[in-house]
């Protein structure tokens, strides 16, 4: 009723081995193969990571050229150098004057630069004029700061000069002289 099969012989055994190992060699040497290949065309494309419109050299520095091959940056390029204002503030070509219709009309800080600009534009008026003489000549004598504030203000040299917002204005010789943390007061 069963049949008893008879053992296979060790040779078809060993052959049938060594057929199954000469295949997963095969794909593993395919799959080396083409993984190699995915490296090599990957490495090539970094060497130009994008598709060239024109030839740009290092002489070029006209940005409408630039925007040929890059015309997002391009595009962001052009929205940083727009000078006309929004009602934001917008961006512009001149440092901003404060002015009555100018809800920002409190300026933090400045220098003397700034505060000839304020004078020629009749931003200071009647009494602030001999201030702002003043003020010029202290600094142009070596005083290193000088802060304006409003006497009508309550606490307001406290706030001036221990907090980094203050309640006046700060003016000082050059600007670029100030920390970070007192350019945002």
């Amino acid at each position: 009723m069963s049949e008893k099969t008879a053992p296979e012989p060790r040779g078809v055994r060993n052959t049938r081995l060594l057929l199954i190992f000469a295949m997963v060699a095969v794909a593993a040497a395919i799959g080396a193969a083409a993984l190699l290949v995915t490296v090599v065309e990957h490495k090539q494309e970094a060497r130009n990571p994008f598709f060239r419109v024109v030839e740009i050299t290092d002489d070029i520095d006209d940005p409408a050229v630039w925007g040929q091959n890059f015309p997002l940056q391009f595009d962001l390029y052009r929205k940083t150098v727009d000078m006309v204002r929004t009602r934001f503030g917008g961006s512009e070509a001149v440092q901003r004057t404060p002015s009555q219709a100018d809800p920002r009309s409190v300026v933090s800080y400045t220098d003397l630069n700034g505060l000839k600009r304020l004078r020629d534009q009749g931003s200071l008026k009647d009494g602030m004029l001999p201030k702002a003489k003043a003020i010029e000549d202290a600094i142009r004598g070596g005083v290193r700061r000088v802060h304006v504030i409003s006497y009508k203000a309550q606490d307001s040299i406290l706030a001036e000069v221990f907090t980094n917002e203050g309640t006046g204005t700060l003016i000082v010789q050059d600007t670029k002289a100030l920390s970070a943390a007192e350019q945002q007061g």
